[in-house]
């Protein structure tokens, strides 16, 4: 399986197939709405005020000179600090056979590590957990022991000041979500089913529904819309 594979292609898949093969053929087609590019800006500030929730942190992000992810660096990146010993690692970048993921928090403990998926939303969704199932898969594919797995969610009785840093333990909760994790053997089916799709050429067939509004808006709509 070459590198083609993300948590957010997966979850792409589990909503809509049709979806990630767009995505890979015809991305082109993708259309942001202003709203939706506006609550995916909001969820990147909250995760950003995230990565002190434990402290001092060091974050892994390494850029291209156009300004893409260079995700051979953070990978790099993350395998120095975990020899480094580096408690806490955010956006630490695993692949393993093609299958990419980089974690929001990755938390060192004295008997292994926790990673923490942070999240603009107040609940925890099935789509979350399904994003943290893969990411728990390519973890642990990569050797890396996990003794803990999190959904972190916004507080919504928390007041942020007008002036000053927030509170981030009162503006955060978590949810440890271990035991409700997918099985290693679904995501191994799903990912057979999903590279098996993307390396055909044939566009799949798939009616328009309710998977095009949720758990996310589909930027292909108008394209799907357009051939009803």
């Amino acid at each position: 399986m070459s590198m083609f594979f993300s948590k957010s292609k997966y979850c792409s898949f589990l909503q809509c197939p049709k979806m990630l093969w767009l995505k890979t053929y015809r991305p082109q087609l993708y259309e942001v709405a202003p709203e939706v590019q506006a609550r995916m800006d909001e969820g990147n500030a909250v995760g950003d005020l995230a990565m002190g929730l434990f402290g001092e942190f060091t974050e892994v992000t390494a850029l291209k000179a156009d300004g893409r992810l260079d995700v051979s660096r953070m990978i790099e990146n993350t395998k120095n600090a975990l020899i480094a010993g580096v408690s806490v690692i955010c956006e630490a970048s695993f692949s393993y056979h093609g299958l990419y993921c980089a974690v929001d928090i990755l938390r060192k403990t004295e008997n292994g590590y926790e990673f923490y998926e942070v999240k603009n939303s107040s609940v925890v969704k099935p789509i979350h957990l399904q994003d943290a199932s893969y990411q728990r898969y390519v973890l642990e594919k990569c050797g890396v022991k996990l003794v803990g797995a999190y959904i972190v969610t916004v507080n919504p009785d928390y007041q942020r000041p007008e002036t000053g840093k927030p509170d981030l333990q009162a503006m955060f909760r978590f949810q440890e979500i271990g035991k409700e994790l997918t099985e290693k053997s679904e995501i191994e089916l799903d990912l057979k089913i999903a590279e098996r799709m993307i390396k055909s050429h044939v566009e799949p067939k798939m009616s328009v529904g309710e998977h095009c509004h949720s758990p996310y808006e589909c930027g292909f709509q108008k394209y799907c819309f357009g051939k009803e």
